[in-house]
């Protein structure tokens, strides 16, 4: 076989046949196709579908520390770190993302859904929001489901793990039920119980520069800043942070709002006892001209992507 097409018939023909998988990874190889780590890990785990280990890697601290913890219990030959992109991200996490996961060992898998935030919203033609969490679920959840159910039918020979702390133990229960039957393992809710300064102090040790998202003040490394879970306290932070992240989510906001005439947002006006929607681009106008007091404490739910909401569709009990 020479050509793409004929491995994919082949693979296809033969979904538990792991040698085509290792050849159409060669093939990738020598046309330096990023693909070719996937198909590898793939024909590897269909050789032998014992005693692996996916850490699910966001690109923040924590799935850095979770890796670490996981290649020193069960070594990295069979350490596989799945990063699912959302193509929102800021170019600091693939920067960290690769010096981290090389620190580490193992072989990391990038796997993606293909489209943006906002073509995914504008395809949908909805908003995501806090309550409706629409990215989350399909550019997030839904593709790493995918891909591990695809690669290990049943559950069986493979342990997942989260870098959800101590601190968030309440989140995991949700994770647990969303992925059974699967073993599902949460090290840093184990001892040494670490907070998020002891990690970005250990990054540092181990001669890699945390991502800089963090000095800015944000609680965590994903989609360059921009949450639809977060709250007004994360918002304003970002306009004043990051305010072209800031302007570029506010103008396709915008933009959405009228080709669709619908008065949606992602966020969420409750002055007066009412809730209404909150364009980003009001939001703006209402802190600059200091309308707007902001809670700093109204964080919102933070980066939840692999936490269902009970509402999903995707979310068990």
């Amino acid at each position: 076989m020479n050509d793409e097409a004929a491995f994919l018939s082949a693979i296809e023909a033969n979904p538990d046949d792991g040698d085509v998988c290792l050849v159409f990874a060669d093939w990738l190889d020598e046309r330096t196709d990023p693909r070719a780590r996937s198909y590898r890990a793939r024909g590897s785990v269909l050789r032998d579908r014992s005693g692996w280990h996916v850490n699910f890697c966001s690109g923040g601290i924590g799935s850095y520390i979770t890796g670490k913890r996981v290649a020193e219990l069960h070594g990295t030959a069979k350490l596989i770190h799945l990063f699912t992109d959302t193509k929102s991200e800021d170019v600091d996490l693939y920067r960290f993302l690769k010096e981290s996961t090389d620190q580490t060992g193992g072989t990391l898998i990038t796997i993606a859904e293909g489209r943006d935030l906002w073509q995914l919203f504008n395809d949908n033609n909805m908003i995501a929001n806090t309550r409706a969490d629409l990215c989350s679920r399909i550019l997030k959840r839904e593709m790493s489901n995918w891909w591990i159910r695809e690669i290990f039918p049943g559950g069986a020979g493979v342990t997942l793990y989260f870098g959800i702390d101590h601190s968030e133990r309440h989140r995991t229960v949700a994770i647990a039920r969303n992925w059974e039957p699967f073993r599902v393992e949460f090290p840093l809710c184990e001892p040494p119980y670490m907070a998020k300064c002891d990690m970005l102090k250990e990054c540092e040790r181990d001669g890699i520069d945390p991502p800089g998202i963090y000095d800015e003040g944000f609680p965590h490394n994903n989609c360059g800043g921009f949450c639809v879970k977060a709250g007004h306290a994360h918002f304003a932070l970002l306009l004043q942070a990051r305010p072209k992240v800031f302007m570029e989510h506010a103008n396709k906001e915008d933009d959405f709002r009228k080709r669709t005439g619908k008065d949606v947002a992602v966020m969420r006006d409750r002055r007066g006892g009412v809730t209404k929607p909150l364009p980003m681009l009001e939001f703006k106008r209402q802190v600059e001209a200091g309308e707007r007091v902001i809670d700093r404490t109204d964080w919102g739910k933070g980066c939840q992507c692999f936490t269902p909401d009970e509402s999903s569709s995707d979310a068990k009990g």
